[in-house]
């Protein structure tokens, strides 16, 4: 009765990398439509974007106090804080073993239902010995070009997440503002340059190039 509910929110190309990595299209097996295949890659962002979609949609009908979102992201890299707020949702008291998920590991339930099978779910949660930072944003070593659909990016807006050539023109704003700003104005900038409309950034950044 009212259960709370945990959303845990990764970025698509992050979850397309991790199952393009592990392969996971071989457990589900080959997708076939007639003669119309499926993509590992597209069986990946079809997963995810069908997956969020279910759940903002289950969501609008649960009270916003018993609903929890959590970024994959945010969680990986601060880990005590984001675990000790959802113990606070819940109403339970943190324990510092939260924080080693992988101790243990014979009592996580992450068997399959047959001796011979594999678990549903991270198909690589026995090779992990901690809770590792750089899987935050380890995709980005591997995608160059955006290559997401048009509602999977809708989604990846609604959660505050950024395409790959936004993410690109962030990062060429900021070494632009990094080569062309005193050190002691450059806190100050970049803590003003969030607010400012589009235009007037890109105004700003080709004066500084000038």
């Amino acid at each position: 009765e009212n259960p709370f509910y945990i959303n845990l929110i990764r970025h698509p190309y992050g979850m397309i990398h991790s199952y393009e990595e592990a392969r996971l299209d071989l457990v589900f097996g080959e997708i076939t439509n007639n003669n119309i295949s499926i993509t590992r890659r597209e069986l990946a962002e079809l997963i995810w974007v069908i997956s969020y979609q279910n759940i903002l949609d289950f969501f609008e009908n649960i009270p916003s106090e018993r609903c929890y979102n959590i970024k994959f992201e945010d969680l990986v890299l601060e880990p005590k804080k984001h675990i000790e707020n959802i113990c606070r949702f819940l109403g339970v008291d943190f324990h510092s073993s939260m924080l080693d998920p992988y101790q243990e590991k014979k009592q996580r339930m992450t068997d399959s239902i047959h001796p011979q099978g594999m678990m549903i779910g991270d198909v690589k949660f026995h090779q992990h010995r901690g809770i590792n930072p750089e899987v935050a944003n380890h995709w980005r070593n591997t995608y160059e070009a955006d290559f997401l659909g048009e509602e999977t990016v809708e989604i990846v807006r609604h959660f505050g997440y950024k395409t790959i050539s936004e993410y690109n023109k962030e990062e060429s704003r900021y070494k632009t503002i990094h080569a062309h700003t005193k050190k002691d104005e450059l806190e100050k900038l970049l803590g003003e340059i969030n607010s400012l409309p589009e235009e007037q950034v890109d105004a700003l950044l080709t004066q500084m190039k000038s």
